[in-house]
Formats: C-alpha cells, sequence, structure tokens
C-alpha cells in the first residue's frame, strides 16, 4: 500500500486505516487502471489504445491514440505535489509542470505529504489553506469580471445615448 499511500507512514491517518480502505480505491475502473500502465510502459501521455488499429480508428478516427498536448491548457493550473508521493513523483510532476503553456502555470508547490495524504492526511491544513486561497481569489477575480463587464455594458449604453 505504500505505493498508494505515502513513503512516510508518520503523515497519514492509519487510526482510521480500516474505514479509508473499504472506501479506496474507488472513483476508477479497471479500464482506467490498464491505461495508466499503458501510459507508464510506453511513456506516452495520450488516450487509452485500444490495440487495434480498427478500434483505435473507431473511437479516434485513427490508427493510434492521439497524444495530450498540454500546452494547449489555456485555464490557470494548481499544481499540489507532495514530496514522499511515490505515484506521482516529483520528477513526473516537475515534466508535467514543464509542459503546460507558461501563461496557465499559476501555482506549484510542494508539500511535506504523500499521493493520498492530500485526502487522509494527519494534518491537511497547509494545502487546504492554500486551497482556500484560491477560492476566495477566484470569486474575488469572478465579482471583479462581473463587474467590469457591467460597467463595460453601462459605458456601451451611455456611448449609444450620446451619439
Amino acid at each position: 500500500m505504500k505505493y498508494v499511500m505515502d513513503a512516510n507512514p508518520d503523515l497519514d491517518n492509519y487510526e482510521r486505516y480500516d474505514v479509508l480502505v473499504g472506501h479506496d480505491p474507488s472513483g476508477t475502473s479497471l479500464l482506467n487502471m490498464e491505461h495508466w500502465k499503458q501510459m507508464v510502459n510506453t511513456g506516452v501521455f495520450g488516450a487509452y489504445d485500444f490495440g487495434s488499429t480498427k478500434e483505435n480508428n473507431a473511437h479516434y478516427g485513427q490508427p493510434y491514440p492521439p497524444t495530450w498536448n498540454l500546452s494547449n491548457i489555456r485555464v490557470p493550473v494548481h499544481f499540489f505535489a507532495g514530496s514522499s508521493d511515490e505515484l506521482a513523483d516529483l520528477t513526473d510532476v516537475n515534466y508535467m509542470w514543464s509542459l503546460l503553456n507558461p501563461n496557465v502555470k499559476s501555482f506549484l508547490k510542494v508539500y511535506n505529504a504523500g499521493h493520498c495524504t492530500f485526502m487522509w492526511g494527519v494534518d491537511v491544513f497547509p494545502w487546504m489553506n492554500d486551497l482556500e486561497g484560491f477560492i476566495i481569489k477566484s470569486e474575488e477575480e469572478e465579482k471583479k469580471g462581473i463587474r467590469n463587464r457591467i460597467v463595460s455594458k453601462l459605458m456601451e449604453n451611455i456611448r449609444g445615448l450620446t451619439k
């Protein structure tokens, strides 16, 4: 379980381990796990390979699964990483970060955490405080955006009245 949990067991809440593993792994499928395996084995970050030209053509309109170009992402990206994460290690996190368009790189922070520590860690406050800050900032930016759109529309109307 250390590859799913954490290389440092002091970070996770093992007192509730029986409850936690009763619900995990959840939210995924064997097909999804097979897809992860394909990406690890091939080193290609892309869509699932159905194993035949016929199936890939049926799903993607091409004989091979498409690769994903992270530089095409156009929304801000926040990365939370764990220094003792055995599943998404810092090498992978930094590599993925390097593939992003520089204009969308908003936040990359490494915490003293493993992969699942973010969900069931003993101390979740460090990243929860950062996450709360992002939510508040996003809400403020959205309000500012709405206010700017209202002012812009009002100014258009005023200009229209003065013509």
